[in-house]
């Protein structure tokens, strides 16, 4: 399911739950274009309490961080075999 991330709009793989936290992901990732944060923290909230949207926004900082560092410094992902 995780190659499927790409396309998570217009997959139907996903429940709403998954949907409102990969939507969310999106905004805190792109954030200095994200238009409606608000939105998407009231659609959130619909599905998730404080802490696990605090927790949530947390982890996703976290990986933002590490994949900035990561290309910072040249790391590249390794070419797969189809």
């Amino acid at each position: 399911m995780l190659d499927c991330l790409p396309v998570w709009k217009e997959s139907q793989l996903f429940s709403v739950k998954e949907s409102a936290a990969l939507a969310w992901a999106e905004s805190v990732t792109n954030i200095s274009t994200e238009t409606n944060i608000e939105g998407k923290l009231e659609t959130l909230l619909l599905h998730f309490n404080e802490t696990e949207v605090v927790d949530l926004t947390v982890v996703i900082s976290l990986m933002n961080s590490l994949n900035r560092l990561a290309i910072s410094f040249g790391d590249k992902p390794v070419k797969r075999n189809s």
